[in-house]
């Protein structure tokens, strides 16, 4: 007890300790997950990361500006689109202007509509309609030229206006053509020249009206829908403008939308805007630092251990307190001790005192003995009532035995006879007892049948319990030799619950390390995940543009893919069973996936069935192979894909481009694992055939000097040459010998005292 009390304090302290650590461990990583969470949701580098937090920090009043306009343009229904033609200063002057420029398009497209309308009696179109003459071009391009200027048949009543009162006297006959070209002609008249255009095609060249009317029906149409369409962005524009006076300081409301950095406005609530820059910093740090998790679950794992030390202490405390409340003072009874003598009993074969053991506590047997004796003693000493009550019994007897012979000495007369049973009934007994003799073989001989394979002749019919006890059973069941029956199956009872207990106990083991892997897993999935959004936004770079408006992506797909979600809700709920403590404990059977697991003994097993019950899809049948491989859980694509965003296979060389961003972006990754940009290394891009690259070598070219990279080719013809940054040597093969060249012989180059 007095070890116990000194070593409490010591262990309370490590446990202390040991919880501090692990919680600042477990809080780095939840930092670097939450850190490497954001890199997924944003899909940007870790260094962008930093650089947005440093562009939001520094546009908070912007984002404020932005969030208010947005909502008023979300309230009234209106495009954001609207404000990408607008910059500068008198932005509202510059709105209204718009709005004065739409409405005299509508009212021009109202105007058309007229001239379009079949029904306008007076129109130029109309006429044409109703002569019976087929027109050529020429003569539709003048039927055309001055029905778009509204000229009609009828006399204005304003003088300034032109009419036409008899359009087949300027139609019929000979056209007076000044000059023609294939766009138009200059129509003479009379000394004044008009241009007539005739970029169109013909209507009026077909007898057929009902054709000319189709066409200018859907002429009027279409007209009707710009009509429309304009008059909707004369109605978005007002509102536009009212919003923005209403807000006051239209132009640096709009100068902030315009000044909205790559970061969607919407993420300005993003939980990491809320973090200080060194907090920030530190999570960032933290996610480039592959050795967190393992830390943390390293003091995780040291605190649990030192945690069930100190509970074993404790409870090894309030048990060794309990059995020392225990201990019975033991009193001598001299009414017990008389008893003893009057009878002549004799203590000569009974267990050694309690003062004749060695005072020897650092031997382990001195405690078996202790108990034992103890055990011994408190049985002796409980019995001493009885004692009393026996000797008091016996007295009784004596004295009624006393009075009996005084009154009738006879009876002492040793001629008592016994009582003769019956012949029946002693036969009925006899048979009773050898049916169930026979009944207790038949039962023995088949419980030895069933568990002895070899030995079974030595036991059958014996009826020997304690022998087929000691042949099939454990020998910690039969630690005591005169075992009774009845107590067998108790011990029996006993031992099978330790192994359950035991069972458990290996089953958590197994759960915790099967969660350990799968936490690894779920990592390495992130890892590659980030490696591979590392190298997409190399490739997204507008440097890396191949010829054509073309870039190389790489995308994350997740057809026929496994969710990696079950993964994460698996280790959080087996640390959540770990919560409740690793023994059997009161909240046992709280445990809820540690306790559905236990009936799968097999790890395989353990390992599917924990996928189904994580959310996994039960349609899926994954092997555990599957399940271990991190690139199960997810997919990436290499693609080409044009200025629009849609896959292009491209030309030979655009692939071959595309492959070489790829390696580069691949090789860059390793420059920046070493920590160091000049890591000593020869880099060299082989372009096969460069001449035939065009403007995508040189493309490859500004990577190859950005990077490091040599530059070897094999050409037919020298491509670009630059004395100055080229070494060329001539290849040839051998005349003497077909299977060797010669050595390779330079021709061009700029050699060490600048000559060539």
């Amino acid at each position: 007890m007095e070890e116990i009390a000194q070593e409490q304090p010591l262990i309370e302290k490590r446990v202390e300790d040991a919880l501090v650590l692990t919680k600042e461990w477990t809080d780095k990583s939840k930092k670097r997950g939450d850190f490497l969470r954001w890199l997924d949701e944003l899909e940007i580098s870790a260094e962008q990361v930093l650089d947005k937090y440093e562009s939001y920090q520094e546009s908070k009043d912007n984002i404020r500006k932005i969030n208010e306009l947005e909502a008023q343009i979300q309230k009234n229904k209106i495009s954001t689109n609207l404000l990408a033609n607008y910059s500068g200063k008198a932005v509202l002057v510059q709105i209204q202007h718009s709005c004065d420029l739409l409405q005299q398009e509508i009212e021009f497209k109202n105007k058309l509509r007229s001239l379009n309308n079949l029904d306008e009696a007076t129109s130029i179109a109309r006429w044409a309609l109703e002569t019976d003459s087929i027109l050529d071009q020429r003569q539709e391009g003048i039927i055309r030229m001055f029905q778009n200027q509204d000229i009609r048949v009828d006399k204005p009543q304003d003088k300034l206006y032109r009419y036409l009162p008899s359009p087949e006297i300027l139609i019929h006959g000979e056209i007076p053509v000044y000059s023609e070209d294939k766009l138009g002609f200059w129509l003479n008249l009379n000394g004044v020249l008009e241009f007539i255009s005739k970029d169109f095609e013909p209507v009026f060249n077909t007898g057929n009206k009902d054709d000319i009317k189709k066409y200018f029906e859907v002429q009027t149409s279409n007209i009707a829908k710009d009509i429309q369409g304009l008059e909707k962005s004369l109605a978005d524009l007002s509102v536009l403008y009212g919003i923005l006076k209403e807000l006051g300081d239209a132009d640096e409301y709009v100068k902030a939308w315009g000044a909205k950095w790559e970061l969607d406005v919407q993420l300005q609530s993003h939980e990491l805007f809320a973090l200080k820059k060194d907090e920030l910093v530190d999570h960032f740090n933290l996610a480039n630092d592959s050795e967190v998790p393992a830390k943390a679950m390293q003091y995780e794992n040291s605190y649990k251990t030192l945690k069930k030390k100190e509970n074993e202490l404790i409870t090894l405390s309030s048990n060794l307190s309990q059995l020392e409340k225990s201990f019975i003072d033991a009193i001598s009874d001299e009414q017990v001790v008389g008893i003893k003598s009057k009878w002549r009993f004799d203590s000569a074969g009974q267990p050694t005192a309690l003062n004749d053991l060695v005072d020897a506590s650092d031997n382990a047997e001195f405690y078996a003995d202790f108990f034992g004796i103890y055990k011994n003693q408190e049985k002796n000493y409980a019995g001493s009532e009885r004692i009393k009550e026996l000797d008091r019994l016996i007295n009784e007897l004596k004295s009624k035995r006393n009075d009996a012979y005084g009154k009738c000495p006879e009876l002492f007369v040793s001629t008592y006879v016994p009582k003769i049973r019956q012949y029946e009934e002693v036969e009925q007994l006899r048979e009773d007892c050898s049916a169930a003799e026979n009944k207790y073989i038949v039962k023995y001989n088949v419980i030895a049948g069933e568990n002895l394979n070899n030995n079974f002749k030595r036991f059958e019919d014996s009826g020997d319990f304690q022998a087929l006890c000691a042949e099939i059973l454990p020998p910690e069941i039969l630690s005591d030799e005169n075992i009774l029956e009845k107590d067998v199956i108790e011990k029996i009872g006993k031992y099978l619950a330790d192994i359950n207990l035991k069972n458990k106990k290996l089953n958590s083991r197994k759960l915790n390390k099967l969660a350990s892997i799968i936490e690894d897993v779920w990592l390495e999935v992130s890892t590659q995940l980030n490696i591979a959004r590392q190298i997409r936004n190399f490739l997204n770079d507008d440097e890396k543009i191949i010829s054509g408006g073309h870039k190389a992506t790489l995308a994350e797909i997740k057809d026929n893919s496994l969710s990696a979600d079950w993964m994460q809700i698996f280790v959080e709920k087996i640390k959540k069973d770990a919560e409740l403590g690793s023994d059997e404990t009161l909240f046992e059977q709280e445990k809820g996936i540690t306790n559905e697991l236990e009936k799968y003994h097999s790890l395989t097993d353990k390992l599917q069935q924990a996928y189904y019950r994580s959310g996994g899809d039960r349609n899926l049948k994954p092997k555990i192979k599957d399940l271990l491989n991190p690139k199960s859980y997810y997919g990436l694509k290499f693609s080409m894909v044009n200025s629009s965003g849609k896959k292009n296979d491209g030309s030979n060389s655009q692939t071959y481009s595309a492959i070489a961003l790829l390696c580069i972006a691949k090789l860059a990754l390793l420059d920046k694992k070493s920590g160091s940009k000049d890591k000593d290394a020869i880099r060299f891009m082989a372009i096969d055939e460069a001449a035939g690259l065009g403007k995508n070598f040189d493309m490859l070219y500004k990577i190859a000097e950005a990077n490091d990279y040599q530059i070897i080719s094999m050409s037919i013809s020298p491509h670009k040459i630059d004395a100055a940054k080229q070494n060329i040597y001539l290849l040839h093969n051998s005349v003497e010998d077909d299977e060797v060249n010669y050595d390779p012989v330079p021709i061009f180059g700029l050699l060490e005292n600048g000559t060539v």
